[in-house]
């Protein structure tokens, strides 16, 4: 038997395994393989020519996720073939006797782990019997934890493009958004609406990522079904109410603040594992189009100083923009409504 190919086949499956069950049954995000791959994909598209990304973004959550699966079932036949080539009468032909060859071992171990075989060759000996069982349980395990997985992901995609969508339907841009919920008095609207379906939908969507981490490349080409976007925009909008809107006419400050923590959870998960810290501060959100809707207003340097003491974090949700392939810019009316790929730069911690 030799040695080296029993220990390369036995670190491909034990690699093969240990990824797709920390991908798929522990919730701490991808495996340490396949995090990577979708990363490298992911990376890829967005340096593509314009007309080319255009293409590939609405599709690149789904091709990462369908590499994933088939190239942990390539692995998991790699890894089995090499460990029966280890020995070389490990299978046999049951018509000649003879020792199976490598292209026949290939064979041998594609029927063991997706079907039952058809007869052509056989384990020799108990112990290579007993291997051939474990192989083909694997495979099932394998095929059938993909499926399982695959649905679920589907379902939270859909469900990352509703989310959204309510986003946007509270309007096109931060200054929008506190003009349509202004009601003359108040936000009392936009709050009841953020508390109780906007900010459970954000916690859920950050858990989300947890159990299916390729679920950060499912991205959409139109801004308005843009999930980054439409978290950039809601967060704007209630540093607005917080801090620019006039004193007697903002919510309690633990509303803005218990609607902000959904999103701090999101940014917290996504952490330096999908995005860095852009390079540059934001631009603060303009205030002219709230005071000309005839909301009140509080002192400009409220609002300024908020910006500053928030840097960081309005850095990170920079980056999540510009990651999804968008520019800040993207969140008024003014801004260019066609992805284009931000430089999101590595800086402060």
């Amino acid at each position: 038997m030799n040695p080296l190919l029993l220990a390369c086949g036995i670190a491909l499956l034990a690699v093969t395994l240990i990824d797709a069950l920390w991908t798929t049954v522990m919730p701490h995000g991808a495996g340490p393989l396949s995090g990577r791959v979708c990363r490298v994909m992911w990376a890829l598209v967005k340096r593509c020519p314009s007309p080319l990304r255009r293409r590939l973004l609405p599709v690149v959550g789904s091709l990462s996720m369908l590499v994933v699966i088939f190239g942990g079932v390539l692995m998991l036949w790699l890894g089995w073939m090499v460990l029966f080539c280890a020995d070389p009468s490990s299978i046999v032909n049951t018509k000649t006797g003879m020792d199976a060859g490598h292209i026949d071992r290939a064979y041998f171990t594609g029927f063991t782990l997706f079907t039952l075989g058809n007869g052509d060759f056989v384990p020799n000996g108990p112990f290579w019997q007993l291997v051939t069982v474990v192989s083909s349980f694997s495979g099932l395990f394998l095929v059938t934890l993909s499926i399982t997985y695959l649905l679920p992901v589907l379902s939270a995609a859909t469900q990352k493009r509703q989310l959204a969508a309510m986003i946007r339907d509270l309007g096109a841009d931060p200054q929008s958004v506190v003009i349509e919920a202004w009601d003359g008095k108040g936000f009392d609207m936009l709050m009841r609406k953020t508390s109780s379906t906007l900010s459970p939908m954000i916690h859920l969507h950050a858990q989300r990522h947890l159990e299916y981490p390729v679920l950060h490349y499912f991205q959409s080409i139109k801004v308005e079904a843009s999930l980054a976007i439409g978290i950039a925009v809601l967060d704007e909008a209630l540093a607005l109410i917080a801090h620019a809107a006039a004193p007697n006419t903002r919510p309690h400050p633990s509303e803005i603040l218990h609607a902000r923590r959904s999103i701090n959870g999101l940014l917290d998960m996504l952490g330096t594992t999908y995005v860095q810290r852009a390079g540059e501060n934001p631009s603060p959100p303009e205030v002219a189009r709230l005071a000309n809707a005839g909301i009140p207003m509080a002192d400009a340097k409220e609002l300024e100083e908020a910006v500053s003491d928030s840097s960081q974090r309005r850095r990170h949700l920079r980056a999540f923009v510009e990651d999804a392939g968008w520019t800040w810019s993207d969140l008024t009316p003014l801004g260019s409504f066609t992805p284009t790929v931000g430089q999101v730069k590595q800086n402060d911690p």
